[in-house]
């Protein structure tokens, strides 16, 4: 069954990952607008805070949430987290513990119904490189990278 979220164009390769961490491959585009069969993990109120997820934003009921998990380390789940609403989009790429628990997020996709800004990631291997384009700034797109740790995203 395919799942329209107004979200995720995912290209995941085949995912390994070694003890010694030397051996990722993982390939993914995350951007607003695309359709997807992987599994899609709807979250409510009670999930939504003992995920500790209500650092993020908090809980509205009126906005559809659901998580993919994009890979499992030995130390840390990554997933993305995904709100669909109808004026605004938000995917979250998130770090949690083994006990499901935030460590830290990154807004990884970004539309809404104005088209003045959009945020859009690539994630390979264990480097997350996010680009947001904002028709308001001065400087229109701005590119950060970052890496994945068990501790959470560090600007490389």
């Amino acid at each position: 069954m395919k799942f329209r979220i107004l979200s995720l164009l995912l290209t995941l390769s085949a995912m390994s990952y070694s003890q010694a961490g030397s051996l990722f491959e993982l390939k993914l585009i995350d951007s607003i607008g695309f359709e997807t069969d992987n599994n899609i993990i709807e979250l409510n109120l009670d999930k939504w805070n003992t995920m500790g997820l209500d650092s993020i934003e908090l809980f509205n009921p009126e906005f559809k949430y659901s998580m993919i998990n994009l890979f499992h380390h030995e130390n840390y789940d990554c997933v993305t987290v995904l709100r669909i609403y109808s004026e605004e989009n938000f995917h979250w790429t998130c770090i949690l513990n083994k006990d499901e628990k935030l460590i830290d997020w990154i807004t990884t996709a970004y539309d809404n119904s104005e088209g003045f800004l959009t945020i859009k990631s690539s994630l390979e291997n264990d480097k997350l490189l996010v680009t947001e384009w904002n028709l308001y700034s001065n400087t229109k797109e701005h590119i950060k990278s970052y890496l994945i740790t068990q501790n959470g995203f560090i600007v490389n």
